[in-house]
């Protein structure tokens, strides 16, 4: 099993159709999808030599979501102008995601830039902690990262490859994390299931790690060979 660190910078846009098409057809259905980051190629290049080595097993490649598929600097920013929404503020008004350059649970060092007064910035911070994971956040920040869901498509199309989502957020969000990823994937044409969407048991925040790797043995419970894990979190 390999273990990529996503780490993308491009930005949210449009899936060029003619890929998308070209990707039911291809003519050699180990071709790498295409690509232009470098996690992406290792990734095509390792699952193509894993299913040269198993031909006949259910291979699966387990895919992070918040900060791997999805762009949580729009999260972060959605947040942030609802606090002026419900606050009567102006605040974060000209706040752009390019300037958002903390981790999604960690927004604190962003606040202390930002031109905040002591109480103010508290007020922001408390607000954020009590609405990151809200399903109206939920629903309003899912964009991609550029090129990942062309991918996941490409591997759901692959004969005996599954793709899985281990992810950190709190099982009782599930609910509002399926809907989310339902309009996402539709535009995709990408398929997101319950059976395989493997969330943290634990409060958000807690024990991710050891949830994260559950998981994993969960999967491989069930008779699946995992091949590759993508985080933006590698630890």
């Amino acid at each position: 099993m390999t273990n990529v660190s996503n780490r993308p910078n491009g930005t949210n846009a449009d899936p060029p159709q003619d890929d998308l098409d070209d990707l039911s057809g291809v003519e050699d259905p180990l071709a790498p999808p295409p690509q232009s980051d470098s996690w992406m190629r290792r990734l095509g290049s390792h699952y193509r030599e894993l299913r040269a080595k198993y031909p006949d097993e259910e291979l699966v490649i387990v895919f992070d979501i918040d900060g791997t598929i999805i762009d949580t600097r729009h999260l972060v920013r959605e947040v942030l102008l609802g606090y002026d929404r419900n606050h009567g503020t102006e605040h974060f008004r000209l706040l752009e995601p390019s300037d958002i350059d903390v981790h999604e649970g960690a927004v604190r060092p962003l606040l202390d830039r930002w031109p905040l007064g002591e109480h103010e910035r508290e007020s922001v911070f408390e607000y954020y902690e009590s609405q990151m994971w809200s399903p109206q956040a939920t629903l309003a920040a899912h964009q991609p990262y550029r090129g990942v869901m062309e991918v996941i498509r490409w591997f759901q199309l692959q004969t005996n490859t599954t793709v899985a989502l281990n992810t950190g957020r709190p099982e009782d969000l599930r609910t509002p994390t399926l809907q989310a990823l339902a309009i996402l994937g539709s535009e995709y044409r990408v398929r997101f299931s319950n059976e395989l969407l493997l969330m943290n048991p634990m409060p958000q925040g807690v024990g991710v790690r050891d949830g994260k790797v559950g998981a994993i043995r969960e999967l491989e419970g069930r008779g699946m060979r995992v091949v590759a894990v993508v985080d933006n979190e590698p630890d």
